[in-house]
Parts: C-alpha cells; structure tokens; sequence
C-alpha cells in the first residue's frame, strides 16, 4: 500500500482518543476505507479534513477485533474486502466487497443506514427502534424485522426478502411495493419499484443468508452494549 503524508499509526484502543484529539483541533472526519490483509486481519485508514487538507490514522486491525462506529461512520470496502455490523447483539449486517455503506442514524425513534453502492445482507431479528430502513440512491427500503439483501448503484436498487419478515421498498416517485418472504423487486433512479416476483437475482443468496445467520449466533455470544465513554 502507498505512503500516505500525514498519516500516524495508531493502535486501535488509541483510536478513540487519537480520532477525538484531531476533532477537538477542528479536522472532520470525511470517510474510512479498509484494505484486506493475509489472515483475515486489515489496515484502516480514517481520513479527515480541514482547510482542504488532509490528514490520516492507520489503524492495524487483528481479525475479529469489534470495533465500534459511531452515528455517521462510513464504511467503504475494496475488492476482496467484507465487513460486519452488529446491531444490539441480535441483528447483523454483512457488507460485501466493493461497497460503500454509512451508519448515518441510529436512535431508537428512527435509524438508518445509506447504500451508496455495493451489497449488503442483512438479519435483523428484532426490532429495537421505532423505525429502520436502507436508502439507496434510487429507493428507500423500509424494514420491518426480516432476512434481506440489498444491491445499489447509481441508476439502479434490487431488493430481496429470504425466508422471514417483509420489507417496505419506496422509490423516488412516492410509489411503494412490498415484500414478503421469497420476493424481491427492483427500481430504477426515479421510477416506481418493479411489481414484486420470485427471488432470482437474489436465490442463490439463500445459503450464504443461512451462513449469515450462523454468524450471528457467534456474535451474539460475545456482544456487549458500550459504555458512554467508549
């Protein structure tokens, strides 16, 4: 990986206090990228800036260390790159390669996340906040505790529905088509979402759903709420 001037390492217990330092002194966090590394560990570079300058912190991050985000966070993954996001221990979101993805909001009146592009699947098992839904640029998907998947680009959103649950798809139009378990759709930037059909884009994401749910039994058994000084 290239050098980056005006980067420090640090180690990520330090990150906390390292990304508020920087704050206090005016630099804005603007986006995070990570990169893959043997073992399953990765690098994370947190970028800010002020006066259009830019500064960096590495992080070296070992495999399956959590490390919380916080409202506006943003996650953007390169080819060969995944991630996860653990919501109150019993939900989880797995981003995909190539994708850019923000925890934009996260009380419990309203919560939601943009996809920028990329893929997402997603279990969120029970819900803890009033509402909660995925903006793509060409739709809004409202969720209502249920096995999902996401995909996003500029022009175009698919969304699907696995076994359980259903999921509230708005397009830019105003125009709303609902999904029930074994379903999906999609909507072009500014059209009406396509009527709901049988899953086919999204079928043969049905074992890696079940996967998905596996792994979130293991994150639950090390889940932990944080305290408000972490």
């Amino acid at each position: 990986m290239r050098r980056l001037p005006d980067c420090t390492r640090v180690e990520p217990a330090d990150l906390p206090a390292a990304s508020a330092g920087l704050r206090a002194m005016g630099w804005r966090l603007v986006t995070a990228s990570c990169v893959p590394r043997p073992g399953g560990a990765r690098t994370v570079l947190y970028h800010f800036e002020r006066d259009e300058r830019l500064r960096h912190l590495r992080v070296e991050v070992p495999a399956e260390v959590d490390m919380p985000l916080e409202d506006g966070d943003r996650v953007v993954t390169a080819r060969g790159a995944r991630a996860e996001i653990g919501l109150d221990g019993d939900s989880l979101i797995a981003i995909s390669e190539n994708t850019d993805f923000t925890v934009e909001n996260t009380t419990r009146e309203e919560s939601f996340f943009s996809l920028t592009a990329g893929s997402i699947l997603a279990k969120i098992r029970s819900l803890g906040w009033d509402r909660l839904s995925v903006r793509t640029p060409s739709v809004v998907v409202a969720v209502r505790g249920t096995e999902f998947a996401v995909d996003a680009d500029a022009d175009e959103s698919h969304v699907g529905v696995f076994e359980e649950g259903s999921v509230e798809v708005r397009g830019e139009s105003g125009a709303t088509e609902m999904l029930e378990p074994g379903q999906e759709t999609s909507a072009r930037k500014g059209a009406a979402p396509r009527k709901a059909a049988r899953l086919a884009r999204f079928r043969a994401r049905g074992q890696a759903m079940r996967a998905h749910v596996g792994r979130l039994r293991a994150v639950r058994g090390r889940w932990r709420r944080l305290s408000d000084g972490e």
